[in-house]
């Protein structure tokens, strides 16, 4: 069951496809207890569990395949038998009755025949070019199947390989009817990430009956159990992905509740344009008072033709969106789509009015009350760095705070803003209420590694070494790959004169970063080589920080450290040279200048 729970719990939301899971399950334990009595008691549960599944989500076709393939199955285990007795058979008529009965009851919907055609071929021909951008329609690689991935596919795979194993190596004879079930959901899930749930479900029972012909052997279920509890550890405890998704209540990440709670609070008169996957949120806080665009009733309610329209026009294709905009009459914009909302914002009669972790609201200007402002200055939607550069040679950053700090009483826990509230103040060197930003950041978002990135840096900044090490290693934890993490920390371990931990960390900033690394990683591997007597691996890295240096200081820097090696290694006349190239570009370098001098003596001496 735990299994069973984690290759689902992608597909535990609040929306109809819920009660799939309950009815498979009905239908699983009802027809296996109507194979054991025969009882019309279950004969009558099981038709009226399907109506009520009929009239709650498309999938009740599984339901009917299954039935059907408990059919077939006990017609195949009787194969040797002659027609008459098949059709004598009271288990072979009741099932037959079943089944007859559970495909007129599929009718009994309020729109008859036509529910299975949309249910059957919805998402086939321009229903299947329209699905194949959501990802729940997205197919799952075979080949993925081999890759031991800690993602949320791997409890498929796991039940994938546990329902294989006990259909061909320790079921004998094989069960046809359990070979056409995994048969179907495996096809599905395969071609249709959406269905992992289903086939947990549905394969379930079968490798259950696996179990008993272990039952003497208390290795295999002491196996299962370590196996279990490895995994619980793994995904619940020590993977922070995993926790994230835990808890009640709305997703904050997920949905954007304080753009939404925003538009409660302001009504804006004009018609709705929204990102297709925050229809159902929407409709849940806004309906009556505004109606959505879209939501993720694709193909059922919106045709294919209207869902390609308005993914072109998300797509940063303008000319689609005025197009929609005009037809529509649109006044009020909420995406998700940065790159959407850069280039709406540049059009003289849009202006952006807010913004929260999930994405960006613009409206008209001309549909304003007094109570809502546009902001002027700061642009969610523009790379803060470049905001900050050219805001401070402006010196009016003080511009881009004022209205960071508004956004931050009307937009409640919003990350963003307290991240760009904190390198606003990193850059005025304010570095104590940097700090406070960030740790509200990390409050409001604690799996985020750029959060502690950011607060690790700024406790850098301020010379605050442990805090610094601690968040950057903070950040690490979430992702290994996060490269200037390691870079910080080795210039941090290369301050505390702990440089075995520096050369550690700045290797692996270097081959995270590959030919990308900054020369600085470069010229601080080569002094803690340098400060532990490893000259000759020094060098190695001093030659790379001249080859890629910036500008002159930093090549003049690190010519005199190549200097400063071969005098180490008692070859003079090298050093001396790379001293007359560092002050080539700087003729006023005093210590080149001297160590020169030394160079030219000890040559003398050596004659």
């Amino acid at each position: 069951m735990f299994f069973v729970l984690f290759a689902s719990y992608p597909r535990f939301m609040v929306r109809p496809h819920i009660f799939s899971f309950l009815f498979i399950s009905i239908f699983l334990y009802g027809l296996n207890r109507y194979l054991q009595s025969l009882s019309w008691i279950y004969f009558l549960g099981l038709c009226l569990a399907f109506v009520i599944w009929v009239n709650l989500h498309g999938s009740f076709l599984i339901g009917l395949y299954v039935s059907g393939a408990y059919l077939v199955g006990e017609l195949a285990s009787r194969f040797n038998w002659q027609v008459k007795d098949l059709l004598k058979s009271p288990l072979i008529q009741r099932l037959g009755l079943l089944c007859i009965v559970l495909a007129i009851l599929a009718f009994v919907n309020p729109y008859g025949a036509k529910l299975l055609k949309f249910a059957l071929f919805s998402h086939t021909g321009e229903g299947g070019e329209a699905t194949k951008y959501i990802a729940e329609w997205r197919p799952l690689p075979f080949k993925e199947i081999f890759l031991f991935k800690f993602n949320q596919a791997l409890f498929f795979k796991l039940l994938f390989g546990m329902v294989i194993f006990s259909l061909i190596l320790a079921r004998k004879p094989i069960i046809i009817r359990d070979v056409l079930i995994t048969s179907l959901l495996s096809y599905l899930t395969f071609k249709h990430a959406r269905f992992m749930g289903l086939f947990a479900f549905t394969t379930a029972p079968i490798i259950a009956q696996w179990f008993p012909s272990f039952k003497r052997e208390s290795f295999v279920y002491t196996g299962i159990l370590v196996l279990s509890l490895f995994f619980i550890v793994k995904i619940t405890l020590l993977n922070p992905y995993f926790k994230k998704d835990l808890g009640f209540g709305v997703a904050s990440r997920v949905y954007p509740m304080q753009t939404t709670s925003f538009l409660k609070r302001h009504t804006l008169k004009g018609n709705l344009f929204n990102s297709y996957g925050f229809g159902g949120y929407l409709i849940w806080h806004l309906y009556p008072q505004y109606k959505v665009f879209i939501d993720g009733r694709t193909p059922t309610i919106y045709p294919p033709e209207f869902y390609w329209q308005y993914r072109v026009a998300e797509g940063v294709c303008l000319k689609a969106f005025k197009g929609l905009a005009k037809r529509y009459k649109i006044k009020i914009v909420l995406t998700k789509g940065k790159g959407f909302a850069h280039l709406l914002k540049k059009e003289p009669d849009w202006v952006i009015i807010g913004f929260d972790d999930r994405c960006y609201l613009l409206a008209q200007k001309e549909i304003l009350p007094p109570s809502v402002k546009p902001f002027l200055y700061f642009d969610p939607t523009e790379d803060i760095k470049k905001l900050i550069a050219q805001y401070k040679k402006k010196k009016r950053l003080s511009l881009l705070v004022s209205e960071l700090k508004q956004a931050e009483k009307e937009f409640k826990n919003v990350v963003l803003i307290y991240n760009n509230l904190g390198l606003i103040y990193a850059e005025k060197k304010e570095y104590q209420k940097a700090i406070t930003c960030f740790i509200q950041a990390v409050r409001l978002n604690p799996y985020d590694p750029s959060n502690y990135y950011n607060l690790g840096l700024a406790y850098k900044n301020a010379k605050q070494w442990q805090e610094a090490i601690k968040n950057f290693k903070k950040a690490l934890s979430f992702d290994k790959g996060y490269a200037e993490a390691y870079y910080h920390l080795g210039l941090i371990y290369y301050e505390k004169k702990q440089y075995k931990q520096t050369i550690d960390y700045l290797k692996k900033y270097c081959k995270l970063a590959g030919d990308s690394a900054v020369p600085s990683a470069y010229e601080y591997l080569g002094l803690a080589y340098y400060k532990t007597l490893c000259l000759e691996r020094a060098i190695k890295y001093f030659k790379r920080a001249v080859l890629v240096a910036k500008n002159k200081e930093e090549e003049k820097k690190n010519l005199y450290n190549l200097g400063n090696c071969y005098f180490g290694l008692g070859k003079y006349k090298i050093a001396a040279e790379y001293y007359k190239r560092a002050l080539e570009i700087d003729p006023q370098f005093e210590k080149a200048k001297y160590n020169l001098k030394k160079a030219k003596e000890m040559m003398n001496q050596m004659g």
